[in-house]
């Protein structure tokens, strides 16, 4: 058995009509209410009255002497005060919080930890001076300056190297740290003085 959208509809309508003990002249108000319609006069005509609202008492307002902050003799002591604040805090975030507070006093100069005593002695009874890591960036750092120092003594103007100006000008600019208007005068110069240009 087929049931189209209009009978599906028709059959939901019935039963809830009927189910409620709607007429038809209730169902068609109904219907109209629901698609926007002006709100039916029997719908709030159940006979029920609407009870009043409960009063409610009103707020005792305490006196001003109940409510008022404790003279500052009875107070904790601050240290105590600020033990209670952090107390359960593990050691790390106790440490961070008054390294916080100590940077933002005025007049209070932090110190640095100093490095704890040791009886080490690099070099001593055979030990190595560096480390590992220690010689591994050593020789990372002068391979980069190497690096640097040979581009520095790189020559621009050498013939095939850089045929434009613009790639001399980008050469000079890498080796000699200039900025790109200053790297194209000294091209220019340079040029200039070979006879390359005019």
């Amino acid at each position: 058995m087929k049931i189209n959208e209009k009978k599906m509809y028709k059959l939901i309508i019935n039963e809830v009509f009927s189910e409620y003990n709607l007429s038809e002249d209730k169902a068609d108000d109904l219907l109209a209410y629901i698609k926007g319609g002006p709100k039916p006069d029997w719908m709030d005509d159940d006979g029920r009255e609407i009870p009043k609202p409960p009063e409610v008492p009103a707020s005792k307002k305490e006196p001003a002497d109940d409510t008022m902050p404790l003279p500052k003799d009875e107070l904790l002591p601050v240290e105590d005060q600020i033990a209670a604040l952090v107390q359960g805090m593990p050691p790390e975030e106790v440490a961070d919080i008054f390294q916080a507070v100590f940077e933002r006093l005025p007049g209070v100069e932090m110190q640095d930890e100093e490095p704890p005593e040791t009886l080490y002695t690099p070099g001593a009874e055979g030990r190595p001076q560096i480390g590992f890591k220690e010689q591994l960036i050593r020789i990372i750092k002068d391979e980069l300056k190497n690096i640097t120092e040979a581009k520095k003594k790189e020559n621009c103007f050498a013939k095939g190297k850089y045929e434009t100006f613009k790639g001399k000008a980008k050469c000079i600019r890498r080796t000699k740290g200039l900025d790109s208007e200053s790297a194209n005068a000294y091209v220019a110069k340079v040029l200039r003085d070979m006879g390359e240009i005019e």
